[in-house]
């Protein structure tokens, strides 16, 4: 994956699919309109996120703009999303939860909670090693007997002798 955005960033293709320089709006304008949408008024939206009605008011009027349809219909009561609010968050809330995956699993990658380690070790010499760590953490061991490794080990056994 990563070599396919690179690939692309060096190609100049990444130049043209972000030819704008970032996004046209804010992202904390998508939070406040999904908390105004919750909480159908933008001063609990506002307190619930903890920043001021004013702020949320304001980048909800601006993201507006940048989409051109009203997001939301004010009334002394609160706020109510329109058929365009209710059509665009729900467009919108799917790019969001990949955004928090994607931020949620870089942070588990760089604390290397997940990922692949391959070991090569000949079972014989393990002692029941795998069998005790597999009863402990059966979620993290996945023997493959066909990876590389094994392969390469009956290889390198094999060499200059007829192995069949």
């Amino acid at each position: 994956m990563v070599s396919e955005i690179d690939s692309e960033i060096a190609s100049g293709g990444g130049s043209q699919r972000w030819a704008a320089p970032g996004l046209p709006f804010d992202l904390r304008a998508l939070r406040y309109a999904i908390a105004a949408a919750e909480h159908l008024s933008f001063s609990k939206a506002a307190l619930a996120l903890d920043t001021c009605t004013s702020s949320v008011s304001r980048s909800i009027r601006d993201l507006e703009d940048c989409v051109g349809v009203s997001l939301f219909q004010r009334t002394t009561m609160g706020v109510h999303l329109t058929d365009a609010g209710a059509h665009f968050l729900s467009n919108v809330l799917p790019a969001i939860y990949q955004i928090e995956a994607a931020i949620r699993g870089a942070g588990a990658a760089g604390r290397v909670e997940e990922g692949v380690v391959r070991i090569g070790i000949l079972t014989t010499l393990a002692g029941g090693f795998f069998r005790k760590f597999r009863r402990i953490q059966p979620q993290s061991l996945a023997l493959d007997p066909e990876s590389s490794l094994t392969q390469g080990f009956h290889a390198d056994r094999c060499k200059g002798n007829s192995c069949r």
